[in-house]
């Protein structure tokens, strides 16, 4: 399933949109966010695993803020008409909530991605590179995962539950949708309540 959910067709894909601070996002610096994250996603058909620098200057926090905007701005596309409630569930369960995770779990350092961009596909010397450079190790314990800072952060579904709770009639949907991510409502945000 594509992300091509949030790309406009007249938006030029990866235009660099400055952040200016960790505390806000646009939902244009959402899709931007998207987009890097849906070619990832879908263009990675030989290698399993993603080099940091793919993610161009973004942290997993950053793709997991800019998914719930985009179930959020989703959710308002269901109260357009314009999706249904079925449909917005499952982006939910099947695109949205595993793509942090998906990108998380296969992020390695530039450095071991070109180690293993260097070697033969199938070969036992690449499976044992894999098998090496594999961020799963570092990543999760018996306790889940080892930061604390992803382990605490409200999965998709749940923020999802929230959105639909608001109501996309609420006057005050974007601000309370700021809020609950932890960004800082500006004069930038969404103000209504139609498709951004």
């Amino acid at each position: 399933m594509k992300f091509n959910l949030f790309k406009s067709p007249k938006k030029e894909i990866h235009r660099e949109i400055p952040r200016r601070d960790a505390n806000t996002m646009s939902i244009n610096e959402a899709e931007n966010i998207i987009d890097i994250v849906a070619d990832l996603l879908e263009g990675n058909k030989y290698h399993y695993f993603f080099p940091v620098s793919s993610l161009k200057g973004h942290s997993i926090y950053d793709i997991d803020t800019a998914l719930k905007l985009a179930v959020a701005k989703d959710f308002i596309r269901v109260c357009h008409g314009l999706i249904n409630i079925e449909e917005f569930e499952k982006n939910v369960k099947y695109l949205f909530g595993p793509a942090t995770i998906n990108v998380y779990s296969r992020l390695v350092s530039d450095d071991k991605f070109d180690e293993l961009s260097k070697l033969k596909i199938g070969t036992e010397e690449y499976r044992n590179k894999q098998h090496e450079i594999d961020p799963v190790r570092d990543i999760y314990n018996e306790n889940g995962f080892k930061d604390l800072k992803y382990n605490s952060l409200e999965t998709i579904k749940s923020f999802s539950d929230f959105c639909k709770d608001i109501g996309g009639d609420d006057p005050l949907y974007w601000q309370k949708v700021y809020t609950r991510i932890g960004l800082e409502y500006t004069k930038d945000s969404p103000r209504e309540n139609n498709c951004v």
